[in-house]
């Protein structure tokens, strides 16, 4: 059955062409995006952590920036969930954008709040 299917596959199209399913790019597509998309995400939510840690030496507030990292990538899925946004390419740059400019953001913010002079209620202001 193996070699008719082979033989069906050689003689479909012209030349050396393969007969494919669309529905099998999508499937392909779906099983190498979402592993890619955890694996970048929890690499930046890791960098800002180390980056945090380094310009602080504080694990309080390199804790506190990697929640909020984590805060804006999971607030992301929720809206993508509740507008019942597709996960595509799309959809996964703009997840990117949001965890970059997240983890960007909220390094600037801890290490203004951590190298400012005085007590914590005069850096707040």
């Amino acid at each position: 059955m193996l070699e008719d299917l082979l033989d069906l596959a050689d003689d479909f199209g012209p030349g050396d062409s393969f007969p494919y399913n669309t529905e099998m790019l999508y499937y392909e597509q779906a099983a190498v995006l979402y592993p890619t998309t955890w694996i970048f995400i929890s690499v930046v939510i890791l960098l800002n952590g180390l980056v945090n840690f380094v310009l602080s030496l504080r694990i309080s507030s390199t804790l506190l920036s990697m929640v909020t990292n984590l805060a804006i990538v999971l607030s992301m899925f929720l809206s993508m969930w509740i507008l019942g946004a597709e996960f595509n390419v799309v959809t996964i740059l703009h997840l990117f954008m949001g965890a970059i400019l997240g983890a960007e953001f909220s390094t600037h913010i801890t290490h203004a709040f951590v190298s400012r002079p005085g007590d914590r209620k005069e850096r707040l202001v």
